[in-house]
């Protein structure tokens, strides 16, 4: 089984990636840029894994998260559900804090082929920022 990102979304994080000059880092090539649920301060990009993503196998994504000032971070969660089957991962992957704003989280298992959709949530204080991925899992 190999992942490719849902085509709406690869035409849509490409045209944000080369529109976005407000934030404070600069994203590594194969990075995708996370899509907001909302206005935020924070722009969020994913590196997903080089080899391709196997049904039922477990695997890991690296987060760097930009920002434009604010509160500091207080944590982050990852998750992933599938839209069209309304139900999410069977696993909670591990977020691991490795600084410089960037995070790794491990043991994402998708069980299932289709389309994934993974979330990430920042928080600062009582504020969360949720920002999500589609990957299309064959």
């Amino acid at each position: 089984m190999t992942f490719r990102l849902a085509a709406g979304s690869l035409a849509f994080l490409t045209m944000i990636s080369a529109t976005v000059s407000v934030r404070a880092c600069q994203l590594p090539a194969r990075w995708h840029v996370m899509i907001s649920e909302g206005r935020s301060e924070i722009q969020l990009a994913m590196l997903l894994p080089q080899a391709p993503i196997k049904v039922s196998d477990p695997f890991a994504i690296e987060l760097v998260i930009c920002e434009s000032g604010g509160d500091k971070i207080d944590r982050v969660t990852i998750d992933a559900v599938m839209p069209l089957h309304r139900h999410g991962m069977n696993y909670k992957p591990i977020i691991q804090d490795q600084g410089n704003s960037r995070y790794r989280a491990q043991g994402l298992l998708f069980h299932m082929p289709g389309r994934w959709q993974i979330i990430a949530t920042v928080y600062r204080g009582n504020r969360p920022a949720t920002f999500k991925l589609d990957v299309d899992l064959q």
